[in-house]
């Protein structure tokens, strides 16, 4: 079986990627204390901020174009399909979808123990990668999902 990849060892790509910030609020569990007080009247950390009297809240603010990458490692994962039925004795497997992800590993971000990049965050140039950015900030201040 040949693959053929979007992505060649060696060729820049432009991933793209989005800034979160950390807003935090008052823990609402113990009203920003950093205790609460259970039923035998003995005050004991906070679960949900551990007495740290804030909890956080990340939001996805936008996307932007990072910095240029080198593909080093190119990963394939290519799952058949296959539906052995209810009385066969690998049923426990159950109906599987054929899938196909293709993975890229780049110098700059780590090969074998780094990011793997999807191609859905990878273009082949600059200007590709800003035009996506500006399509999903566009599309995040619309208030739809991205």
């Amino acid at each position: 079986m040949k693959y053929e990849t979007v992505y060649r060892f060696g060729q820049s790509v432009w991933p793209i990627l989005f800034n979160r910030r950390n807003i935090p609020k008052t823990c609402p569990a113990c009203k920003g204390t950093g205790k609460v007080i259970l039923a035998d009247k003995k005050k004991r950390l906070c679960p949900e901020c551990y007495g740290r009297q804030v909890v956080t809240n990340w939001i996805n603010s936008e996307w932007y174009v990072g910095d240029e990458l080198t593909v080093g490692q190119v990963r394939i994962e290519h799952t058949c399909a296959f539906n052995d039925g209810e009385d066969s004795g690998f049923s426990n497997y159950g109906h599987q979808e054929e899938k196909y992800k293709e993975g890229y590993m780049c110098r700059e971000t780590g090969i074998d123990s780094g990011t793997v990049w999807y191609i859905d965050k990878l273009f082949a140039s600059h200007e590709e990668a800003r035009a996506e950015c500006d399509r999903r900030n566009a599309k995040d201040k619309l208030g739809r999902a991205v």
